[in-house]
């Protein structure tokens, strides 16, 4: 099951990620999506259909923010539907950081943040160019690699990259890093 908790449009993808989709199940049609959101079941509906997505092909939950990593045990492959451009270089999503210590892999655009980085040199990840057809239906093959691997291996590596990368031990240290740094520049500035 892929897994996707967020929104629609703004920052993230709209219409080009239920055609993400449309184009995966082309390559599997027995793919199914859970989507997290807090949009309307007729909003997201709409969005998909548009892109002649099935209903019964994906499923709409809506939850609040303590309730949501519930849902990400029930997944074996998440999504983080950020469109590529220049400013995305500096964007840090708390999706990757949930998603690898709940021991998910995901699909990411090239130039989101290190987390596309991270995805391919720590093997937890796909990365592509954006999300155009050409682009998914050539990351299927890695896709499913992620989906056909032993679920308890992947789910601890992928919880081992994450708390490596995003877990508490580490955002303490670079928090308080930068405390000091600000401190710093305080001190030199008066």
């Amino acid at each position: 099951m892929l897994y996707y908790p967020g929104k629609f449009g703004d920052l993230y993808y709209k219409e080009a990620f239920a055609w993400m989709y449309k184009w995966l199940k082309e390559e599997e049609p027995r793919l199914h999506m859970l989507i997290v959101t807090p949009h309307s079941d007729g909003e997201v509906r709409g969005i998909f259909d548009r892109a002649e997505v099935l209903a019964k092909d994906y499923s709409i939950i809506h939850t609040s923010y303590d309730e949501i990593h519930k849902y990400h045990c029930a997944a074996d492959f998440a999504i983080i539907s950020v469109p590529p451009a220049p400013s995305k270089k500096f964007i840090s999503n708390i999706k990757v950081g949930e998603y690898l210590c709940a021991g998910l892999p995901f699909l990411i655009t090239k130039g989101v943040s290190e987390d596309y980085i991270y995805a391919k040199q720590k093997d937890v990840g796909v990365v592509v160019d954006d999300f155009v057809e050409q682009d998914i239906k050539n990351a299927w093959s890695e896709i499913k690699d992620y989906l056909e691997r032993d679920k308890s291996t992947l789910r601890k590596h992928c919880r081992e990259v994450g708390l490596a990368y995003r877990g508490f031990d580490v955002l303490n240290v670079k928090f308080k890093e930068a405390l000091v740094s600000l401190t710093k520049e305080k001190k030199h500035a008066k």
